[in-house]
C-alpha cells in the first residue's frame, strides 16, 4: 500500500474521514500528530461509520489504517 497526501482547509474541518469500504472486516484507524502522539484511535466495523476531524488541531497528521494485517499511512494537513 502506498502513502497519499490530503490537504484539508477550514470548510473541510467539519467533514469526516471516509477511508474505509468494508463489510465484514474490522478496520483500525489511528491518527497521530506531527510529534508522533496518537490523538485518535478507533476500530470501525461498519462501512458507513465515519471519523470527525473537527476536534483535531491544525497541522500535519498521519492517518494509519490497518485491516487484515495490511497497513496504509496517509498524511493529512489540517489548515484553519
Amino acid at each position: 500500500m502506498r502513502s497519499r497526501d490530503t490537504e484539508l482547509n477550514e470548510p473541510d474541518m467539519q467533514k469526516i474521514i471516509r477511508l474505509v469500504e468494508t463489510k465484514d472486516n474490522t478496520v483500525n484507524i489511528s491518527i497521530y500528530n506531527f510529534t508522533g502522539e496518537r490523538v485518535l484511535n478507533k476500530n470501525i466495523t461498519n462501512a458507513k461509520e465515519t471519523i470527525s476531524l473537527s476536534k483535531l488541531r491544525s497541522g500535519i497528521h498521519f492517518v494509519k489504517t490497518t485491516m487484515k494485517g495490511l497497513t496504509e499511512t496517509k498524511t493529512i494537513y489540517l489548515l484553519r
